[in-house]
């Protein structure tokens, strides 16, 4: 019995110092040769976000992660110099560091970029350059100068381009950016330059693109305007997803993310319960702790808890929270002085389906208590809501939401309120809201979020909100 109970012992002991080997083995590296352990690189591998040769703009597949560009009859192709952006840190082809703008390489083969990472994941592109034909003429990508998220749509059958801008712009003197094959384009007699020459697009414009054996090829280009009111322009309160004219602005709740920046004329001290991307720190307690991801843009005094700075409470943020606040008024003039439209659910929006446009209340109140609002349009099309006193969105215990379809965008629908704005918790509502006389979003305990993609922006008084996301839509 001992001598089982010794051999068993013995057993659980060899066995024990053979796991011990093998774990210090394998610590030992990932390698033939041992060495240590390398823990493989995790997070995003890196991309190459634009690229182009000697001015030619490339197609980049990031799912096969190919670049193809097409360049002008008779180029060389044995040394030409790339310009692109990329994440990385780093690029390579071959064992030949890569520099943007400067470094050439032969692309008679494709040529393969390594991109490399902060972290060390990398990324492998092969770009792929042909040369175009004598005869090859065509308009591959179209634009306006200050609308790049407007692009022209190219159809290559029937040789037309559409592009699509919000109501009220002014179509007489727009500049076109473009790329083309070919060797010249023109527009009736007079040449035209990408990103310089302007012309009137009150009627379709007919571009000329000439080939290098003089052979040509006409494009129409057609300007339509969306649907609905001219919207208004934020300028300088565009980054903003709340702003508390000159009262401040106050967060409750640790859920609180406003994807942009905030702001008020007032003094920093006014605003708590928040922090921004620089550090600095508004009155935040264990309880109430709001992320700003853009800055923060008051008067003096500067934060006292901060990280690196305090950045703000200076008279260069309270500059740029005046500019704000002014370009806000202006915008909110704006949406009040349009001519006034319907107001099909007598003051109730809930439960109704609009198209682009104008809408007036009434009784000077909006409510979205009985159901949801839908939006229904395209992403040129604007709404404009029109109150002379109050907005309500939900009601305790029924949160309500804006949704949008058909394309329609956040940043292209307005609420101009004479008075105050509040949006019941757990909501999910849609637009820039001016209001003259604050903004209130949840309320106070409520432990689950509520959502707005736009803007929260006060004149005169102060933004409140519990556990909110609000979400900058770009101008």
């Amino acid at each position: 019995m001992k001598k089982n109970e010794t051999l068993k012992a013995w057993f659980v002991v060899t066995l024990l110092m053979s796991i011990f080997a093998l774990l210090t083995g394998c610590s030992g590296g990932n390698d033939a040769g041992g060495g240590s352990w390398t823990t493989p690189p995790t997070g995003t591998p890196p991309v190459i976000t634009a690229y182009s040769l000697n001015g030619v703009a490339g197609t980049i597949d990031q799912t096969a992660k190919t670049i193809a560009v097409t360049m002008p009859f008779g180029t060389d192709v044995t040394a030409l110099i790339a310009t692109y952006t990329t994440t990385g840190t780093t690029v390579m082809v071959g064992a030949t560091v890569q520099t943007s703008g400067t470094t050439p390489n032969n692309f008679t083969g494709p040529v393969i970029y390594t991109v490399t990472g902060a972290d060390g994941l990398t990324a492998t592109y092969t770009v792929n350059v042909t040369v175009a034909s004598a005869n090859a003429k065509e308009i591959t990508t179209y634009s306006f100068n200050g609308f790049a998220s407007s692009p022209g749509i190219v159809d290559q059958v029937n040789k037309t381009i559409e592009v699509t801008l919000l109501p009220g712009t002014d179509v007489t003197a727009l500049v076109a950016t473009f790329t083309f094959i070919g060797t010249a384009v023109s527009v009736g007699p007079a040449a035209q330059t990408s990103t310089v020459t302007p012309n009137d697009f009150t009627l379709p414009v007919v571009y000329t693109v000439t080939a290098a054996d003089s052979s040509t090829v006409n494009y129409t280009v057609t300007v339509t305007l969306g649907l609905g009111p001219a919207p208004a322009l934020l300028v300088a309160a565009a980054p903003y997803g709340g702003f508390g004219g000159g009262a401040g602005m106050t967060n409750q709740g640790i859920l609180t993310v406003i994807t942009g920046d905030i702001g008020s004329t007032s003094a920093s001290t006014l605003m708590t319960g928040f922090h921004d991307s620089t550090g600095d720190v508004y009155t935040e307690t264990p309880l109430n702790i709001g992320n700003v991801t853009g800055r923060i843009y008051t008067d003096a005094p500067p934060p006292v808890i901060f990280t690196t700075g305090p950045f703000g409470g200076t008279a260069a943020t309270k500059a740029i929270a005046d500019a704000a606040a002014a370009d806000a008024l202006i915008a909110y003039n704006h949406l009040a002085t349009l001519p006034g439209g319907a107001d099909p659910g007598a003051g109730e929006l809930g439960g109704q389906t609009l198209a682009p446009g104008t809408y007036t209340a009434a009784g000077g109140t909006f409510a979205i208590t009985t159901g949801d609002l839908t939006l229904n349009g395209g992403p040129r099309d604007v709404w404009v809501f029109q109150m002379a006193t109050s907005l309500t969105v939900g009601a305790p215990g029924f949160p309500r939401s804006v949704i949008l379809t058909g394309g329609a965008l956040p940043q292209n629908v307005f609420w101009q309120v004479g008075s105050a704005a509040r949006i019941e918790d757990r909501c999910n509502m849609v637009g820039t809201i001016i209001a003259n006389s604050g903004v209130t979003i949840s309320t106070a305990g409520q432990l689950l979020t509520t959502t707005l993609d736009g803007r929260a922006l006060s004149l005169v008084s102060s933004v409140t909100m519990v556990n909110t996301l609000i979400n900058v839509p770009a101008p």
